[in-house]
């Protein structure tokens, strides 16, 4: 029998008794020399890069330019300019920051705050009002002002400035404005029901205007939850659907994927770098979905002891911890010094009498442990198997991943029973701190058992 498929995204739905199929802790590659076309490859841990604060993190701010590359963190209701406070943030809302090559704007749902490199304070705004975004185009910083449609612009360059005339607003729905970014020089307005796009006129009285016939009926779901990628933004809708925008919104999510943001009571969205991967992280309560932007496929990331994966925001390839006020990158196949669990599935289908199993063979890469003793000197990967449709698995079974330079290593478990309808999923897993690689799953493979 050939290969088995491979699960190729963190899918989930309880409606209609689906299987479940997690792609867990691995980045899906596109791969067209392999037989599937997809190869899977363990994302790495996480090391200390420092400690900022009490935590949690909730942004990390470094723009080349900006300030002359000032790294900001807020850890929990305090600011940080290269790891030293330098004030408070008020509100609870998710936090925007916004910047030029000579100070910086900040707010979180109330006060707006200013840095110049030497003083930080907060701005007066017009009426004293709360501001929930700041983005900066063409010489101008741009507010939204919490609660309201309107979209205030400072004087030119200056982030202190502001006029209570000086607005423009998202007037083609009723709906309030709860996000706003720029991407392809273009402002674009999220509300909770529609989105906007704006452009400059080059009037210093009104140096936006709105394109027109180029309005999306989807909103965003909640404040936070969009983010600019390759000349473009993604965001939740308001209907549970991640989208790309192209000449319409374009959903990049599947079923799966909108039941578990439904399902959740919290949202955001942030950006990871890792070497070539562009990583879009959709954080819920329990999950973080994760969308490979050059491949176009999904995963799931998680924390083993964490309820979730321990990640709250990103800037880059840095990342702020969700409870404590470490920034991580990535490094190596522990995280924080625990291990990852990588776990992905494999399954067919059977419609009709039995199907032996004699054995099951991952194609995976083997001997590469950095291990000459201890517990990882000859790495395990397990693996168990549902005959329900994932209702209830067996046991997990071991088998060796290979000692240093055993490049010859068949990851294989034999003597399986048989399969019948509706067939068979296969979970595959290890917590081992090396490399894992899989580009495929057999069953059957003549020569099963042998070790050369």
């Amino acid at each position: 029998m050939p290969d088995i498929p491979l699960g190729r995204s963190a899918y989930e739905r309880s409606r209609g008794n689906l299987p479940r199929l997690p792609v867990v802790n691995y980045i899906a590659e596109k791969s067209p020399t392999e037989k599937g076309g997809v190869t899977y490859q363990s994302r790495r841990g996480k090391s200390q890069e420092s400690v900022v604060g009490t935590g949690p993190v909730r942004a990390i701010y470094q723009e080349d330019g900006v300030l002359s590359g000032v790294r900001i963190v807020v850890s929990a209701g305090l600011i940080y300019a290269d790891g030293v406070q330098i004030g408070v943030v008020n509100g609870s809302a998710p936090v925007s920051i916004a910047g030029n090559s000579t100070q910086i704007l900040i707010a979180s749902g109330s006060t707006l705050y200013r840095y110049d490199g030497t003083t930080y304070g907060a701005v007066s705004f017009p009426d004293g009002a709360n501001v929930s975004r700041v983005a900066y185009l063409a010489g101008y910083f741009l507010a939204v002002r919490a609660g309201t449609q309107r979209v205030y612009f400072s004087a030119l360059g200056q982030g202190n400035l502001w006029d209570g005339l000086d607005y423009f607003a998202a007037e083609n729905e009723p709906d309030m404005l709860v996000d706003m970014l720029v991407a392809n020089d273009l402002l674009v307005l999220i509300g909770t029901r529609s989105t906007e796009f704006f452009i400059r006129t080059g009037q210093a009285d009104l140096p936006f205007q709105s394109v027109q016939q180029r309005v999306f009926e989807y909103g965003a779901i909640a404040a936070g939850c969009a983010v600019t990628a390759d000349n473009t933004h993604f965001w939740i809708g308001d209907d549970g659907i991640f989208y790309r925008a192209g000449n319409v919104p374009e959903p990049v999510s599947d079923d799966g994927h909108t039941a578990d943001i439904l399902a959740s009571g919290s949202w955001s969205v942030f950006l990871v770098r890792d070497e070539r991967h562009k990583l879009i992280c959709i954080r819920l309560d329990t999950k973080t979905l994760v969308f490979n932007i050059t491949s176009g496929l999904w995963s799931e990331f998680s924390s083993i002891g964490r309820v979730n994966w321990r990640v709250a925001c990103a800037n880059g390839a840095l990342m702020g911890d969700d409870e404590t006020g470490h920034i991580w990158e990535f490094g190596g196949y522990l995280d924080a010094g625990q291990p990852i669990e990588r776990r992905i599935s494999a399954g067919f289908v059977v419609d009709g009498g039995t199907v032996p199993v004699r054995n099951v063979r991952l194609r995976h890469d083997v001997g590469q442990t950095d291990f000459l003793t201890g517990e990882y000197d000859e790495p395990i990967m397990e693996a168990r198997f549902s005959d329900d449709g994932g209702q209830t698995y067996t046991g997990w079974l071991q088998a060796s991943m290979g000692r240093q330079g055993e490049y010859r290593t068949m990851i294989e478990w034999r003597a399986l029973g048989a399969a019948s309808f509706p067939g068979r999923i296969f979970e595959f897993r290890t917590t081992a701190p090396v490399s894992s690689r899989i580009t495929g799953a057999l069953i059957n493979e003549m020569g099963g058992g042998r070790s050369r």
